[in-house]
């Protein structure tokens, strides 16, 4: 009975390890998206806005887009979205495949979550696109690095089965831009 045991173990992980190998064969049929923000790196002053735009490159993909949600923390201390609905733009790259539902929102000072699909039958979106862009604005009078990091990325293709991706951050140097003391005497010799 014990030999009997053993072997059935033996082919139990044997199939098991053939079953994970042929799953492993499937995903890597499927191929591996990407998402970076481009550029990768910006510079800013105080005061100063830099839009960023978040990129899809999915020429490895087989299956069409049909959506996205994306989550990117950055350092409030340093940068800041002045308005939501002005500074969060959809990009084209599933817009041009079909009418979209685009939504976006601030949870929190530090993070921004953009979400679209696209609505009614389409084979998706392929090749490379601009998913969205996000315009940011330096806080007056500090510096330093803010990481524009992904913290959640979810991408689905038209079966609604998910994508997988890679992703790769970004980030905004920010340089302290002093606050100039404009006198009177200044004003008044603009207006003369």
């Amino acid at each position: 009975m014990r030999g009997i045991e053993a072997t059935g173990t033996r082919v139990a992980s044997v199939l098991l390890v053939a079953l994970a190998m042929l799953a492993g064969a499937a995903g890597t049929a499927r191929g591996l998206a990407h998402v970076i923000v481009d550029p990768p790196h910006g510079s800013l002053g105080g005061g100063d806005a830099f839009t960023v735009t978040v990129m899809y490159d999915g020429t490895g993909v087989v299956e069409g887009m049909r959506g996205y949600h994306v989550e990117i923390e950055f350092d409030n201390s340093l940068v800041y979205i002045v308005d939501e609905n002005a500074d969060i733009d959809e990009g084209d790259f599933l817009d041009d495949s079909g009418t979209t539902l685009f939504l976006h929102e601030l949870p929190d000072e530090h993070s921004v979550v953009v979400d679209c699909v696209i609505l009614g039958a389409t084979g998706g979106a392929t090749g490379i696109g601009e998913l969205c862009s996000i315009t940011f604005t330096g806080h007056l009078a500090t510096s330093g690095t803010s990481p524009l990091a992904f913290v959640d990325v979810k991408l689905r293709d038209t079966d609604n089965d998910p994508i997988d991706c890679a992703t790769a951050d970004g980030e905004l140097e920010l340089s302290e831009t002093p606050v100039e003391d404009v006198g009177w005497a200044r004003i008044k010799a603009l207006y003369r």
